[in-house]
């Protein structure tokens, strides 16, 4: 049976009243019979009696016989007061074992946290989710723009070549698919901490629901016996974490890197603790056996749920990692670093394609980073990680090394944006000084020029040479001596 964590409160009343009362039917001089709601305790005087009763709700009465005749039957306060020390007893002993379980945050708190990654992540991501639906940034077709006019470095000579190898469609996606597998990590960190709260709850919920029922079966005599066992669901916490984080009809396909089976990503994501079974049996004969049975399975799920958290952490600190690591540059910077090819003087592509490649496509492609930054930023909600200390890791769980990779992941996003804004400017200005200096070739040549249009920037045909010059011919006046 499952248990309702917000019922919490009501569940520690019903479990400290069943231990109480089991505890009363197995003392000496307290007679049950097995099913009923009350224990009686007879003393017997002679020629008088006494019968003290006791019932599970909290009432009690004293009646009893008087040389042959009954006594009324009367509410007997102090025996209550009794009942209800042993009751608030078993309280206080449950409370001391929740104490810091009581206060598991509502997973939701961190949707708004999760909303803002996942959007970060969409930003990044150029692909569709299962069906052709779209997912990803429809400012990445500005990408596809790029490719469909530079097919292939080797045909657009030296200048465009080297722009390509160091700022086109392959490094754009490369890079945007490195930067979505960091900004995707963070999703995962809040995400698994969604179901850290949300396991946790409700195995708190079913632990002390159990006991309950536990408690109940060390009554005096109980029949039909069973061992009541709580199977732990934080042990599963890790389950499928990319796919409850992307959301249902995603697939990992449509976000580029994330798929990979060697990405940046995967590799984090399985240093994430194992699936596992995890039973704990409420297995002794009396209250007291029960209640240590109890504080061993709160035992067992701190460490579990500090498993969980670690793993967490684990995923955050590797895909630091793999973003500082200066072999993995090129994965997280668009901009080569030292020795970028230098750019030749020869374009074959058109100057509006180029200066539309430069002041459209590149700023458009750098918005997905620009903008992935400011989602990341939005996500950092460092109140709604806040738990007890004894639920996971700590107060903040694994925040912490969440906020050390969004930290490096920000500026990183900016710094991209930027290069690629550089990248499509210094393109742009390439293209207009090279208009420009078509513009002087043809002052330069006058009449001349003619025989260069066709082969200027942007000629789709193929070449036609101009035609030969005329051929010498005898006394036409050509050469020397009038040959």
């Amino acid at each position: 049976m499952a248990y309702d964590y917000e019922q919490l409160d009501s569940l520690l009343d019903d479990a400290a009243r069943e231990a109480a009362f089991a505890d009363l039917t197995r003392r000496d001089g307290w007679d049950y019979d097995n099913g009923k709601d009350y224990v009686v305790k007879t003393e017997n005087y002679g020629e008088s009696s006494s019968v003290q009763t006791v019932y599970f709700d909290g009432r009690a009465t004293l009646g009893g016989y008087n040389i042959g005749a009954t006594s009324p039957t009367e509410p007997f306060p102090s025996l209550a007061a009794d009942y209800a020390g042993m009751v608030s007893g078993w309280r206080s002993k449950l409370d001391q074992t929740v104490s810091g379980w009581d206060g598991v945050p509502k997973p939701s708190i961190l949707d708004d946290a999760k909303t803002q990654c996942l959007l970060g992540v969409q930003k990044l991501a150029g692909g569709t989710g299962n069906g052709g639906s779209q997912f990803g940034n429809p400012d990445l077709e500005a990408i596809g723009y790029i490719r469909s006019f530079i097919p292939s470095p080797d045909q657009a000579g030296q200048t465009i070549s080297a722009f390509y190898t160091n700022y086109g469609p392959d490094r754009l996606e490369t890079v945007l698919d490195g930067h979505c597998e960091a900004v995707a990590a963070l999703g995962v960190a809040i995400t698994g901490t969604q179901k850290l709260f949300e396991t946790c709850r409700e195995d708190v919920a079913n632990l002390v629901g159990n006991v309950k029922e536990a408690f109940r079966q060390t009554r005096k005599d109980y029949s039909n016996l069973q061992t009541i066992t709580t199977v732990l669901t934080v042990v599963n916490a890790s389950t499928g974490l990319l796919g409850v984080f992307l959301g249902p009809g995603v697939g990992t396909a449509a976000i580029g890197g994330l798929s990979a089976g060697t990405s940046f990503l995967s590799t984090a994501l399985g240093l994430l603790p194992k699936p596992t079974e995890s039973k704990l049996p409420y297995s002794g004969s009396s209250p007291n056996d029960v209640y240590n049975d109890f504080k061993k399975a709160f035992s067992t799920l701190e460490e579990k749920a500090k498993a969980q958290d670690q793993g967490l952490e684990a995923v955050l600190e590797s895909m630091l990692t793999a973003v500082a690591d200066p072999v993995n540059r090129r994965n997280f910077h668009v901009h080569p670093g030292e020795g970028q090819a230098p750019l030749g003087d020869t374009i074959n592509v058109k100057y509006s394609t180029l200066e539309h490649i430069g002041y459209e496509s590149m700023p458009t492609v750098a918005r997905a980073f620009l903008q992935a930054a400011d989602q990341v930023e939005s996500s950092n909600q460092i109140n709604a990680w806040i738990r007890t200390g004894i639920v996971g890791a700590g107060t903040y769980g694994c925040y912490f090394a969440w906020r050390d990779l969004a930290y490096q992941i920000t500026p990183l996003l900016n710094d991209t944006g930027a290069e690629v804004v550089g990248a499509g400017e210094s393109l742009a200005e390439a293209a207009g000084y090279l208009r420009d200096s078509d513009g002087w070739a043809k002052d330069k040549l006058g009449a001349n020029y003619k025989e260069l249009e066709g082969a200027e920037l942007g000629w789709q045909d193929p070449y036609v040479p101009p035609p030969p010059p005329p051929r010498q011919r005898p006394n036409d006046g050509w050469g020397v001596g009038g040959i």
